[in-house]
């Protein structure tokens, strides 16, 4: 039993559609408990820069 409705688990999706595959999480995932803030700009530089070094 979660805390979200039914609408707002309609908005989720797994963390594995949520952005790319880095070795470190780079933007918060829900519980089922709570919605997650959007990736912030920091997040998404430090996703960026994982992802050209690992070129």
């Amino acid at each position: 039993m979660g805390l979200l409705s039914d609408d707002e688990r309609s908005r989720l999706a797994p963390a594995r559609l949520a952005g790319g595959t880095t070795p470190v999480p780079t933007q918060v995932v829900s519980s089922d408990e709570f919605l997650p803030i959007p990736q912030t700009p920091a997040q998404k530089q430090v996703e960026a820069r994982m992802n050209a070094l690992a070129d």
